[in-house]
């Protein structure tokens, strides 16, 4: 029975993102006889691409581009070149890099098997394109409620299509988020519930009593 475990392009092995397959290296050993080993592309835990022999992820021989990084976070004696490896803003892209690439993640029915990219395959292009901006957000609304969020919900992640958004403003952009027009307004019912000045509950429980229009005018009329 063959117990050799197998490695696919998506998946996350011993913390090391499998990016692609490059083929098999040749080497020659001083018996002169050659040997052929798979060598895959792989994403370190510190964001950095590097290459490795397949076998040798999978049986944790190697365990990091040599940044010294580990599962559990932490990173060796030699440090990271970006210095963001235990922070929010890294994790935040390494979840996105899984839920587009990683068929084994729980939310990549949502977003990979749906063809959402992410185009930030390497750390350093995401901190170029998106630290600024999250910093700036951060310090507006905190780094609890600071997330990123598509413009486009059937679009990839990208410069172009992704923001920084508060929980609010994520949960307003979902795919399943129903919206109400009146008078020229479409909003959702949590942005109705805060512009009427009522919890989001309380508007609910009305709504469902008398309607959309019912609920609005129940409330402006109290304002």
């Amino acid at each position: 029975m063959n117990h050799k475990r197998k490695c696919e392009v998506g998946q996350t092995i011993n913390g090391l993102f499998f990016k692609d397959a490059l083929g098999d290296k040749k080497y020659i050993p001083r018996s002169g006889i050659p040997y052929y080993k798979k060598i895959g592309s792989f994403v370190c835990l510190c964001g950095n691409d590097f290459s490795a022999r397949i076998e040798d992820v999978l049986n944790q021989k190697t365990k990091s581009c040599g940044c010294g990084a580990r599962v559990d976070g932490s990173v060796g004696r030699r440090m990271t070149s970006h210095g963001l490896s235990r922070t929010k803003f890294y994790r935040c892209w390494y979840a996105i890099l899984q839920r587009c690439n990683n068929t084994r993640c729980s939310e990549y029915r949502k977003y990979g098997a749906r063809g959402i990219m992410c185009e930030w395959g390497n750390f350093q292009d995401f901190k170029k394109d998106m630290y600024d901006q999250y910093t700036e957000h951060a310090k507006k609304h905190g780094y609890r409620d600071t997330t990123i969020e598509r413009k486009n919900n059937d679009g990839p992640y990208s410069l172009s299509n992704c923001r920084w958004a508060t929980r609010d403003e994520q949960a307003n952009n979902t795919r399943n988020t129903v919206r109400f027009k009146y008078k020229g307004r479409n909003l959702t019912q949590s942005q109705w519930a805060r512009e009427l000045r009522v919890k989001p509950g309380t508007f609910h429980s009305k709504r469902t009593k008398v309607g959309w229009v019912g609920a609005i005018e129940h409330y402006k009329s109290l304002l």
